[in-house]
């Protein structure tokens, strides 16, 4: 049904895809890092508390707020999960 050209295509649309996630996925690994190091020396409740208020507060609220208020659409909901990378990042990083 598919043939070689459309598997070829469907890998370099992804390949492509990516380009645009490579930043967020970097800052996800570096929080990673913050979060473990925050759990191995016993404080597992202030990553949590950061990470369930960033979601309510930048994920779900500025993604309606983007999507729906600024008719941003799928591109508002991008834009608020890098503001809630950057808002983890700099209180975690403030918090160190």
């Amino acid at each position: 049904m598919f043939g070689t050209a459309s598997i070829a295509a469907n890998f370099v649309a992804g390949a492509i895809v990516m380009f645009e996630v490579l930043p967020g996925m970097a800052m996800n690994l570096g929080l990673s890092v913050i979060i473990s190091r925050c759990v191995g020396a016993g404080d597992a409740k202030f990553p949590m508390v950061v990470s369930i208020l960033s979601m309510i507060f930048c994920r779900i609220v500025l993604s309606y707020i983007f999507a729906i208020g600024f008719h941003m659409g799928m591109l508002g909901t991008w834009v608020a999960m890098f503001v809630d990378w950057v808002v983890k990042s700099v209180i975690y990083e403030w918090q160190m």
